[in-house]
């Protein structure tokens, strides 16, 4: 499956949050798929022709954490991670149980920044777009 490098999904149960991040994504040339929650979600990625190149995920929503949903990701869409980011994305700190298990099950965990342009320098990093001062 090709990757489609300017493509985001996004997960969380914060719609503002998730309102407010596609807004400064697709500024920044991205384009972003947000989701509420879950089972939506999955059912987009099995479908999707193209892998993205960066999922983002809650680590604790209502219906499934992070960690839960990722394991659903490798059942079902091995190849996933051989080539799109994955970014568990939480309040936790990058040493709490959470943070753990996503890095155990082969996806990266950063605490949400503070600052629109901390998180955007996150984004670039993990995508390896150059970072402009």
């Amino acid at each position: 499956m090709e990757l489609e490098i300017k493509k985001i999904i996004h997960l969380n149960d914060d719609s503002a949050f998730l309102s407010f991040c596609r807004s400064l994504l697709e500024k920044d040339g991205y384009e972003v798929q947000s989701f509420f929650g879950t089972p939506k979600a999955l059912k987009y990625l099995a479908e999707m022709p193209r892998l993205p190149a960066l999922i983002i995920i809650d680590g604790k929503m209502p219906d499934m954490d992070g960690p839960d949903f990722l394991k659903l990701l490798k059942e079902k869409l091995p190849n996933l991670f051989e080539h799109t980011v994955i970014l568990g994305f939480s309040s936790y700190s990058k040493d709490s149980p959470i943070a753990k298990d996503f890095r155990a099950l082969g996806a990266e965990f950063e605490t949400k920044p503070d600052t629109i342009g901390e998180f955007l320098t996150l984004i670039h990093l993990y995508l390896k777009k150059p970072v402009y001062v």
